[in-house]
């Protein structure tokens, strides 16, 4: 039968913010997003908006950008990936919606992820398919009278976040068809030491998903998604894994249970902490239970352009609040703490000095989905 959700690409990443204006300009500072078209959505602009079946009567407004992708690497190191991301920015207003909801329990964070684009008749389909499994609709609404968005509630089987399907209408209009109601641009309103800044973003390799059970959660990705293979690995602060551990500043021991996988133009990496403390557990999960703790946006393979970076970013109210060295130090990754200056979810660095040992870098086993039903 395929995915009871089929996925086009990664359309948008739905954050909701406290506050638009101040949220912009830290993306426009730390990201290179300058240009935000700006949107002020209430009951003249939305229509047979509802959530969980009811009518409502919300208003919000969002701020809309995109990364710039920074010009190819020819180094054998760099990533793949060469994709723009486009951000959604919403800042509640009034009433009843998804993002007030979001607000009121996280406060910030990743709410959504728009992840299609179907036909009236497809997602009616779809919506039928999903609903004999017990997945709903948290809300839907209509823009303009020209697009209908649907916000499938897979909180509970994904791991805290909606995903978005977006019908357009007649006219075949998307979000960004719509017209802003403002255009920001805060190009100049800040400054960066020469030759340090913007974090180049080539897109993003992945998204970290903190949950209870990562077993329980990967069958769901295949169900839902149509995610097929899974690398796993138990990564522990131990030679050859996690060297040189640190966490909040402090050589740390701990341990996490993860699944990787590249899937469409982006990726997922759901992780289950088992071990010892990490902002997955102790400033995450044990806050706010499930949900988008990270985004893989940079990947870098000079170690002088990394240092540059951290200290940049550290200057500006970014530390760096965790990391380590990986597969015998061929590589290391750390979180930068943009909780507060994004809106509610960590960035993630990769360094790649060179490449790992072929036993250091291969998972502890795979599990593929498609072999299995094949199988049956």
């Amino acid at each position: 039968m395929g995915a009871l959700l089929p996925v086009d690409r990664l359309y948008s990443v739905g954050v909701v913010v406290k506050d638009l204006e101040a949220a912009t300009r830290r993306y426009a500072e730390i990201l290179g997003i300058d240009r935000w078209e700006v949107r002020h959505f209430d009951a003249v602009r939305l229509g047979d908006t509802l959530a969980y079946g009811r009518p409502v009567t919300p208003s919000f407004r969002t701020a809309t950008g995109t990364t710039t992708v920074p010009p190819r690497s020819d180094h054998p190191l760099a990533g793949p990936l060469s994709v723009p991301v486009t951000f959604e920015l919403v800042q509640p207003l009034t009433g009843e919606s998804p993002f007030q909801e979001f607000r009121f329990v996280r406060g910030q964070g990743i709410s959504h992820l728009a992840l299609a684009v179907q036909d009236e008749e497809t997602f009616e389909h779809t919506r039928r398919r999903l609903a004999e499994r017990g997945i709903g609709i948290a809300a839907s609404m209509t823009v303009d009278g020209r697009v209908r968005r649907h916000f499938v509630d897979t909180r509970k089987a994904l791991g805290g976040y909606l995903v978005e399907v977006r019908v357009p209408g007649d006219a075949g209009a998307d979000l960004g068809d719509l017209p802003p109601d403002e255009v920001w641009d805060h190009s100049g309103t800040y400054t960066r030491p020469e030759g340090v800044g913007p974090l180049p973003v080539s897109g993003v390799s992945h998204f970290g998903v903190v949950v209870h059970d990562l077993m329980a959660t990967l069958p769901r990705y295949h169900e839902i998604l149509g995610v097929e293979r899974w690398a796993i690995r138990d990564w522990r602060t131990e030679p050859g894994l996690l060297e040189n551990a640190f966490y909040r500043g402090a050589p740390v021991e701990h341990e996490y249970f993860t699944g990787l996988t590249p899937f469409a133009d982006f990726g997922f990496e759901v992780i289950q902490p088992t071990f010892g403390p990490s902002h997955y557990n102790r400033e995450f999960r044990d806050l706010w239970g499930e949900g988008v703790h990270h985004m893989l946006l940079h990947i870098d393979t000079d170690p002088e352009a990394w240092d540059r970076t951290q200290r940049w970013l550290a200057g500006i109210g970014v530390p760096t609040v965790m990391g380590a060295d990986l597969m015998g130090g061929a590589t290391a990754f750390c979180y930068y703490d943009t909780w507060a200056a994004l809106g509610g979810f960590i960035v993630e660095g990769v360094l790649r000095r060179e490449r790992p040992d072929p036993e250091l870098a291969a998972p502890a086993y795979y599990i593929d989905f498609a072999a299995i039903t094949a199988s049956r």
